[in-house]
C-alpha cells in the first residue's frame, strides 16, 4: 500500500467512527423487564408489542416466558420502550403438536385476544424511567 492509500483509509475509518453505525433514535427509550400475569397466572409465550401513543416512535415487543417474564426490545441493539403513554397488545402464540399440527387455543386465551390482542384499545401504561419490575396484571 502507499501513503495515499493508507491515509486514505485512515481517513475512512476515522470518517465512520464518528458517524456511528445507524442513525440515532429521535425520541427516549428506556429498558423496560417485568412481569404479565392473566387473571392472576404467568402469561406464557406471548408476543408483547408496546406502542407509542403520543410519538412516531416505532414499536417495542417482547416475548413472555413460562413464568411471564420479558424484556422489551426496541430495536435489533437497543432494549425497551419509548417513554410516554403506550399502548401494549397481547398476541399468545399458538401451540403445535410434535406432529407440527396446531393445538387449539385455550379459552382463556381466547378472551385475552378479544380484550388485548391487536386491533383493540389493548392496555394503557405510562412509561416515565427505566423498569426493573414492572407488572403488569391482566383481568
Amino acid at each position: 500500500m502507499n501513503r495515499k492509500s493508507i491515509f486514505a483509509f485512515v481517513v475512512g475509518c476515522t470518517a465512520l467512527l464518528l458517524i456511528g453505525c445507524g442513525p440515532k433514535i429521535p425520541y427516549k427509550v428506556v429498558p423496560v423487564k417485568g412481569v404479565v400475569t392473566w387473571q392472576g397466572e404467568p402469561l406464557e409465550g406471548a408476543l408483547l408489542t408496546f406502542s407509542p401513543v403520543e410519538t412516531q416512535g416505532r414499536p417495542s415487543r417482547a416475548t413472555t416466558k413460562a413464568d411471564g417474564s420479558f424484556e422489551a426490545k426496541h430495536t435489533p441493539d437497543v432494549m425497551g420502550v419509548p417513554t410516554g403513554k403506550i399502548v401494549m397488545t397481547v398476541l399468545h402464540s399458538q401451540r403445535t403438536s410434535v406432529t407440527g399440527e396446531p393445538l387449539p387455543i385455550p379459552e382463556k386465551y381466547k378472551a385475552l385476544a378479544e380484550k388485548y390482542g391487536p386491533g383493540t384499545t389493548g392496555y394503557e401504561l405510562e412509561i416515565t424511567k427505566p423498569e426493573k419490575n414492572l407488572l403488569i396484571d391482566l383481568q
